[in-house]
């Protein structure tokens, strides 16, 4: 029969928070690892398991706590080293679909495009800018907008994302900066 101070029945909530807390920074939610709270959590559990008067049905749940706890700790550290070597790919499950494309009803015009300049073109402009402010020699536009195109695809095989590009001033000269692409 389980006695009332059974400490699987207490230590299974705090470890389901902890693997909640866990699967938001896999998921990107969180910056932080919550490896303080595993460190607690594991603290408790070893002083379960030395606890001398528990039965044998106590004992049994507490056993499976601490092995499921385990291979949710193995789990855990096995992909916190794929992030920290960059290799770990997180899965977005929701990302923005598409944008809709406007309704057009019978009898009217479509709406016109904006003629704003793209942002890789827009960028084309601020290091053309930067470089003529203090002498330096621009590439063509074609060979630039052609460069970005080619890097924004490898980033994208590599990290999974978009990316769109902005140029700081850097001394004079204009550096590229990498940006995530919220679109």
């Amino acid at each position: 029969m389980a006695s009332k101070n059974d400490p699987a029945k207490t230590l299974q909530p705090e470890l389901e928070s902890l693997r909640r807390e866990w699967d938001r920074f896999i998921q990107g939610l969180e910056k932080r690892p919550p490896v303080p709270k595993q460190e607690k959590f594991d603290k408790k559990i070893k002083a379960a398991m030395a606890a001398k008067q528990m039965g044998h049905v106590e004992r049994f749940k507490l056993n499976q706590l601490q092995q499921r706890f385990m291979t949710l700790r193995n789990r855990w550290e096995r992909i916190l080293r794929k992030i920290e070597d960059g290799t770990f790919r997180r899965e977005r499950t929701n990302r923005p679909s598409a944008a809709p494309a406007p309704m057009v009803m019978p009898g009217t015009n479509p709406p016109e495009k904006s003629n704003r300049a793209s942002p890789d073109e827009a960028a084309y402009e601020r290091f053309q800018s930067i470089n003529a402010k203090h002498g330096g020699k621009s590439p063509s536009k074609e060979a630039f907008l052609k460069s970005l195109k080619d890097k924004r695809a490898a980033m994208k095989e590599k990290y999974g994302f978009d990316v769109k590009f902005e140029v700081d001033n850097k001394g004079g000269k204009p550096s590229l900066r990498v940006v995530k692409s919220e679109d």
